[in-house]
C-alpha cells in the first residue's frame, strides 16, 4: 500500500502536465500514486494522462467527470479515494 495519494484537478491543463509529471518523476520517494480528476476537458489532457500512464514509474488513476462541473465539485476525490482500500479520505475543499 503506497504511503502517499497526489491528487491533482485537471481542466484543460494540457500545457502544463509535462511539467508537472516531470517534478513528480524527480522525486526521490517512489511511493506515491497518482490520481488526476478530470473536469470534462477539451483539450488533449486525457490523452495526455492515458500517455502517462503508459510509461511513469508509480501508478497513474485517471478519473473523469461528463459533465462542467463548477470548481469544487469538479476537484472532488472522496468518492474515488474510497474505492481505495476501504481507507477514510477528507477533501481539503469543503
Amino acid at each position: 500500500m503506497v504511503k502517499t495519494i497526489i491528487v491533482i484537478p485537471n481542466f484543460n491543463g494540457e500545457r502544463f502536465l509535462d511539467k508537472c509529471m516531470r517534478a513528480l518523476e524527480g522525486q526521490s520517494t517512489k511511493d506515491y500514486s497518482i490520481y488526476f480528476v478530470d473536469n470534462a476537458s477539451s483539450d488533449g489532457s486525457i490523452s495526455a494522462i492515458r500517455a502517462f500512464q503508459k510509461d511513469f514509474p508509480v501508478e497513474i488513476h485517471l478519473f473523469g467527470k461528463s459533465g462542467k462541473l463548477r470548481f469544487c465539485e469538479g476537484c472532488e476525490i472522496r468518492n474515488p479515494l474510497r474505492r481505495r482500500r476501504g481507507r477514510k479520505v477528507r477533501s481539503a475543499l469543503k
